[in-house]
């Protein structure tokens, strides 16, 4: 009797269902990382038809697209079953996009990479600088100055009229009260003294020989000893 009992145990056990899987990452495609966005379709004087695209994810029955606007932190949003959606964006901002895998067997949602894209504004023939895009320290870093408390700031750029003049540097312990610590710098690095224990936000501002500007996001990260 003991061992019927053992068997029809197991065969229970055995019979359980599966793990339901969670969704997998979507890989990105366009627009790519970096990018000037220059295949955006422009629809009016400030406005262009963007096309984001990305593969197909295993378990997922349904994407979510997430634009951002990295200077005004404005969001947009859209679902699909397919691998591929247009959004209407404002020209002259820097954005970020991302794509969250959707299942209908779970609740569990699986975000694919965060890439980011500018697209182009025009003034009288003279194109905008292109933000730039703040590469160290990255968002949400923790930075140890046990060694030192000089941190060096990186950031990329890129101008299509290549006329780009200088940036200023700013950084804060607050976002709303960001100062100016570097002044038209000419190079893409910057070198500031840090306190301890401390949440820093950094911003870089582009400029180019006509004055025109263009703002990067704001990234923060924090100092420990």
């Amino acid at each position: 009797m003991k061992t019927r009992l053992a068997i029809l145990f197991f065969l229970f056990i055995g019979c359980g269902k599966d793990p339901i899987p969670d969704p997998s990452p979507a890989i990105l495609i366009s627009p790519e990382n970096g990018n000037n966005c220059t295949t955006a379709t422009s629809i009016s004087v400030d406005q262009s038809q963007v096309v984001f695209s990305w593969s197909k994810a295993a378990n997922t029955d349904y994407y979510q697209l997430i634009a951002t606007n990295k200077n005004t932190n404005s969001k947009f949003s859209d679902t699909t079953k397919t691998f591929t959606k247009k959004l209407t964006l404002q020209k002259g901002f820097a954005y970020s996009w991302k794509i969250v895998s959707i299942s209908n067997a779970t609740a569990v949602t699986t975000d694919s990479e965060t890439w980011e894209f500018y697209i182009e504004g025009n003034i009288d023939g003279d194109y905008l600088p292109q933000p730039a895009i703040l590469v160290s320290p990255a968002n949400e870093e923790i930075i140890s100055l046990s060694n030192s408390n000089l941190v060096s700031f990186s950031w990329l750029s890129n101008d299509q009229d290549n006329n780009i003049s200088g940036y200023d540097f700013y950084i804060g312990t607050s976002l709303d009260n960001l100062v100016k610590t570097g002044d038209k710098i000419s190079q893409n690095t910057f070198s500031q003294e840090l306190q301890e224990n401390n949440t820093y936000y950094w911003q870089v501002i582009t400029f180019d020989q006509q004055d025109n500007s263009a703002s990067s996001g704001v990234n923060q990260f924090q100092t420990i000893p």
